[in-house]
Parts: structure tokens; sequence; C-alpha cells
């Protein structure tokens, strides 16, 4: 059985406002326009929630790392589950629902869903600040739920 995801009741001078909680099954991929949230409802929204919450996991990370004295090379940010993935075709879904590629989105014009947006990607990507006090060198970073297409 799906589990099902139920939206919070919006307001009136929502301009998404249907009166009534929207549920989805977790997984799909819904056009922005249909996902029923406000927040969700544009690429700019989506991304700036993305940044938001991927920021504060790189520093959680870094503060933990640091703390304990270790080295790190490779970062994978614990995005499985979190309903922002935004795919190339601008459909929202959760991170690891499926395999979602990186690269080469032209490719395939007519199969937009399989990429992940490349603002989104770069996003993910540009969290990741090696400013921050104690950090040296380089770092990998795997997203979850995302590969290269090869």
């Amino acid at each position: 059985s799906d589990e099902i995801l139920q939206a919070p009741p919006r307001g009136r001078n929502d301009e998404l406002d249907d009166s009534k909680p929207t549920e989805h099954p977790v997984g799909i991929e819904l056009a922005l326009n249909q996902v029923g949230m406000a927040c969700l409802a544009s690429r700019d929204y989506v991304n700036s929630l993305l940044r938001f919450a991927t920021t504060g996991l790189w520093r959680d990370f870094c503060a933990e790392q640091l703390k304990r004295k270790a080295s790190f090379s490779t970062w994978i940010p614990d995005l499985s589950g979190v309903p922002l993935m935004l795919t190339h075709e601008e459909e929202i879904t959760t991170f690891c629902s499926s395999v979602k590629f990186s690269n080469w989105r032209d490719i395939l014009p007519t199969k937009k869903a399989i990429f992940i947006d490349r603002e989104a990607h770069a996003v993910i990507m540009d969290s990741i600040d090696m400013s921050l006090e104690g950090l040296t060198g380089t770092v990998d970073t795997i997203i979850p739920g995302i590969r290269p297409f090869t």
C-alpha cells in the first residue's frame, strides 16, 4: 500500500486553494501546478527550499566531522524521501523514489522526467562551502538516487 502525503489546508487568498487538503502517494511525480502547495508551486520556491535544506545538512555534517576530528573526502547528503527532487520535466518527487540522471539532459528530449533539473543539481553541489573554518581539501558529493547518465 502506498503511503499518503496530506498537504495542509490552504488559505482563501492562495491561488491553489481548493478548500481541502490534497493527497498524493509518495514517490509519484507531479507537475508543479498539481502539487497543491504554494511553497512547491514554482521551481524558484523548490530550489530555495532545497538550497536551505542542503546548506543546513552540509553545515551539520561539517560540524559533526570537525567535532570528531575526522577527515572526510565524500559527502552524501541525507535527502532520501525528501520531496524536493525537481526533474528536468519540472515535476516534483521525493529523492530516491527512482534513479535520476545528472547529465546529458538534452539527449532524450521526450524523457525529461528521468533527469534531475539542472538548477536543482547545481543548488546541491553549490551548498558545499569549503570556506567554513577548519575545512581543507576537496569533497566529492554523492547525491542519493542521482547518478551520471553513462
